[in-house]
């Protein structure tokens, strides 16, 4: 069963949309795609390139007790690899906390947050998926990618849309307050992150650790050069370039 979306010319945000529209969260699963975003963003309000070739939207989930929404992150970002790896064919892989990639480089962002309606938790989810198009360099910190360039043919935004949202809703279908084992073994397969060397910034020291993988609560288990393990919560990590 196609799931129910609407789809707006223009607006600011789509997480914004749905914050504002509460009838919107009275269902238990909906989506909203914008065709152009004036105000799009990221994690920490970072701006998001939202080109009309790209795809931009956000979907409302609601399950009892689920109050974390790095757990629905985690859960989306499986359904995004699941999805575009069938549609490519191209070795997508999970960046913690909410990227995914393909060759290096950024192809889609997740951010998820959390409001109440009447005490409640409810979660809202955008997506970015740059499609046809990168983001201009100007924008951006990070090596970006597209579809498009991975297959070199255009595609139809709802199509996509649609295709992640099936994924989605079977994802989360059995989804939990804490992620079990299954789902943790499959995120650290996606991710090809276990026994790789990153740098984490700790009161303004970055220091080198290793990946470990991913806790029930959707934190990253790191382990530091002088043993120690961090409970990574959010922030960014920066790969070690192998010198070799």
């Amino acid at each position: 069963m196609r799931p129910p979306f609407l789809v707006l010319d223009t607006v600011d945000s789509t997480n914004d949309f749905l914050k504002r529209e509460s009838q919107y969260r009275e269902m238990n699963f909906f989506a909203v795609r914008a065709i152009e975003q004036t105000a799009g963003r990221g994690r920490h309000n970072r701006t998001w390139d939202s080109a009309v070739d790209n795809l931009s939207f956000s979907f409302v989930f609601k399950a009892e007790n689920l109050n974390n929404p790095a757990i629905i992150s985690i859960y989306t970002g499986l359904a995004l690899h699941k999805a575009l790896t069938r549609i490519t064919g191209a070795q997508i892989q999970i960046k913690w906390p909410n990227d995914i990639t393909c060759n290096s480089a950024k192809l889609a962002g997740i951010l998820s947050e959390l409001v109440f309606d009447q005490g409640k938790p409810v979660v809202i989810t955008g997506i970015g998926l740059n499609v046809n198009s990168t983001p201009s360099i100007e924008l951006i910190q990070k090596k970006s990618i597209c579809l498009h360039q991975i297959l070199v043919q255009e595609y139809n935004l709802d199509h996509i849309m649609l295709e992640i949202l099936s994924d989605i809703r079977e994802l989360f279908y059995d989804i939990t307050t804490t992620l079990p084992d299954s789902i943790i073994r499959e995120w650290n397969k996606a991710a090809a992150c276990a026994g790789k060397k990153i740098v984490i910034v700790e009161n303004n020291e970055n220091i080198e650790c290793t990946i470990h993988g991913l806790e029930p609560n959707g934190n990253l288990l790191v382990e530091d050069q002088s043993g120690k393990t961090h409970s990574l919560q959010h922030g960014e990590i920066t790969f070690v370039e192998n010198p070799n």
